[in-house]
């Protein structure tokens, strides 16, 4: 992904970092690197998106009572929305590995 200026895309209002972004060290993950800068660049582009934001908001104060709106309309339709998106929270986990993940760190050891 080719970025602007301070982590901005070229889509207005939209910021970048991490390894979608390619980092400082390019295509190549080294060795965990791109934590680093996702640490560092995220900063950079979350301090932006803010900036940009802030000049734009025209209201005086952003709110989430349009997600409130959303969810009671839903509601009112009989949608169940006890559901979490699986591309919010995806479980990729094997279920006999996850039983021994958790056997791992409750009762020790399995050997």
């Amino acid at each position: 992904m080719k970025l602007r200026f301070m982590n901005e895309t070229a889509i207005p209002g939209i910021y970048s970092s991490g390894e979608v972004s390619g980092g400082v060290h390019g295509e190549n993950r080294l060795m965990g690197n791109s934590l680093l800068d996702v640490c560092v660049f995220g900063k950079i582009a979350g301090e932006n998106a803010a900036i940009y934001v802030k000049e734009r908001v025209k209201e005086g104060r952003l709110t989430l009572d349009h997600v409130q709106r959303y969810h009671k309309e839903l509601e009112e339709a009989g949608i169940i929305t006890d559901r979490v998106a699986p591309m919010l929270l995806p479980d990729y986990s094997n279920p006999k590995v996850r039983e021994r993940q958790l056997t791992a760190h409750y009762l020790g050891t399995i050997r």
